[in-house]
This record gives C-alpha cells, sequence and structure tokens, in this order.
C-alpha cells in the first residue's frame, strides 16, 4: 500500500527489523495464516522440502530468534505444518492451551526482536485478517506503549478495529490515489522498466 511504501522509504536509513504479514480473502478462517507465512519466508521454506528439511530450516531460524524452550518450538513446527517427530509435547495439550502457548512464543519473538532494533510491524488488509492473529495483534498493541515497535494496520475504510480508541493509537484516512501520485509510484517500483506513458 502507499503508506507502508512511504514509510518503508523514510525509515531506510534507519537500522530496523521488519515483520510484515500479508492477510488474504481465501485465507480468513486460517489462524495465524500471515504469521504462518511470513516465518515460512523467513525459514526459507521451498515447495518440495521434506518434512524433516523443514524441521532443519525452522530450527535454525527459531535459534535466531532466541526460541529455545521446546514447547515454544513445537507449537510454532505446528503453526507451520511441520510434521512433528515422535514424543511431541504438543499431544496433551488441549487446543486452548495451545493456541495460548503459540501467541506466548510469538510475543517472545517480537520482545527478542526489539532488544537489539526498533521493530516495524505491519498487517496488511486487517479486513481479511482471521480472528487468532486479530486477538494476537490486540495482545501486541497493548504491549507496544513502553516497546520501541511500530505497528502499522491497513485496512479498507469500512473495517472497525477493536483498539481504534487506545491512547497509544492514530487512525489515518487516506483518500484515493491521483493520477500523478499513482504514476510516480509506478515509475519508483518500475525504475528499471520503461512504462508506457497514459
Amino acid at each position: 500500500s502507499r503508506l507502508v511504501e512511504e514509510l518503508r522509504l523514510h525509515t531506510a536509513d534507519t537500522p530496523h527489523a521488519q515483520m510484515i504479514w500479508y492477510c488474504g480473502p481465501t485465507h480468513t478462517d486460517s489462524a495465524l495464516y500471515p504469521i504462518s507465512q511470513q516465518l515460512a519466508r523467513a525459514a526459507g521454506f521451498d515447495r518440495g522440502d521434506s518434512a524433516a528439511t523443514r524441521r532443519d530450516k525452522l530450527g535454525r531460524l527459531l535459534a535466531q530468534y532466541g526460541v529455545a524452550e521446546p514447547l515454544s518450538q513445537a507449537v510454532l513446527a505446528d503453526l507451520l505444518a511441520v510434521p512433528a517427530e515422535a514424543g511431541t509435547p504438543l499431544e496433551a495439550m488441549t487446543v486452548e492451551k495451545r493456541k495460548e502457548v503459540t501467541e506466548g512464543a510469538l510475543l517472545g519473538i517480537m520482545d527478542r526482536w526489539v532488544a537489539s532494533h526498533p521493530v516495524l510491524f505491519v498487517l496488511e488488509d486487517a479486513h481479511w485478517s482471521d480472528p487468532t492473529t486479530l486477538e494476537l495483534l490486540d495482545r501486541a498493541i497493548s504491549r507496544a506503549v513502553d516497546r520501541a515497535w511500530l505497528i502499522l494496520v491497513t485496512a479498507r475504510p469500512e473495517y472497525e478495529p477493536p483498539w481504534a480508541g487506545s491512547a497509544n493509537v492514530t487512525r489515518l484516512h487516506l483518500g484515493r490515489l491521483n493520477h500523478g501520485d499513482a504514476e510516480r509510484i509506478c515509475t519508483h517500483l518500475g525504475a528499471e522498466a520503461q512504462l508506457p506513458s497514459v
């Protein structure tokens, strides 16, 4: 979106980490789908990877994120549909407990990121988000008051976020792009391509 692109340009010279979650119309019932997809991209999953390869890749990513607790590792592997090895600690957990541990592990990753850099978190198209992602985001927004986090959520105008009235939330309504703005964005994004004039 235009706001995300502008923000990236303004923060390009400032050391920071960023995590971008993309929602879509076909996954509104898939719990934490935007986050699982971001983690899969970060881990470098390929379509043809075996279960063992995915476990190795995810293990390296979680080590990088400082996730050492076996239960946290197990719930995140489950979130990414990585088949568990025998004796997984998930087998005796209720669905609610699994959800609680998963959200805790993800918030822990967010906290560890901010230990070394300010962090930009972006949730694109929140109007298509699943309820569990919105619940996690709600918890993150309440914690952001005393952390070096910038959380940017984009959504269609009709979307009413539950945190809109929070003291640490600013809501911006953006109008449609005019022709000149659209042309400048296309020129910037396609800088190496010859784009025809309209």
